[in-house]
């Protein structure tokens, strides 16, 4: 297994955790964005509040749609149309962020390993098979890839 080292923030973390996860959820920048930091607000609240509930009241509370909208620098008006498409996409489910987007990060950790498995099924016709070559007067015979 190949294991690369990335040093960052906590807040920064999150928006990692977002893009490596993109196959999953295929959400745009902004939409990128805000989902990392309500993730990131997520996991702040969850380190002091006791309850589901509270949890779920606060994370979506005005102040920290506010505060989210400051750091990403996006208008008020625009986070409540990504919240509502989350709600369509099943990102936001009830009252919190569906379980599969939110990264078992437990308290005070300092390090998360994410690994993917790949399940290779077939070789279709691609960048990289041999009908994609083409062959150059520089060539020595083996071809070039096409991109």
């Amino acid at each position: 297994m190949r294991i690369a080292k990335i040093d960052t923030t906590l807040r920064n973390y999150f928006h990692h955790w977002i893009n490596f996860t993109l196959p999953f959820h295929g959400l745009g920048k902004t939409e990128k964005k805000v989902l990392a930091e309500f993730l990131y607000y997520r996991y702040l609240l969850k380190q002091e509040v006791q309850t589901q509930k509270l949890l779920e009241t606060l994370l979506f509370d005005p102040d920290t749609k506010a505060k989210i909208c400051e750091q990403i620098g996006i208008p008020k008006s625009r986070i409540h149309l990504i919240i509502s498409q989350f709600r369509k996409d099943g990102v936001v489910v009830g009252k919190d962020i569906n379980p599969r987007f939110i990264p078992d990060l437990k308290v005070k950790d300092k390090e998360f390993v994410l690994a993917f498995k790949f399940n290779i099924t077939g070789n279709e016709e691609g960048v990289y098979s041999k009908k994609s070559r083409k062959k150059t007067s520089k060539d020595s015979g083996k071809g070039e890839d096409t991109v």
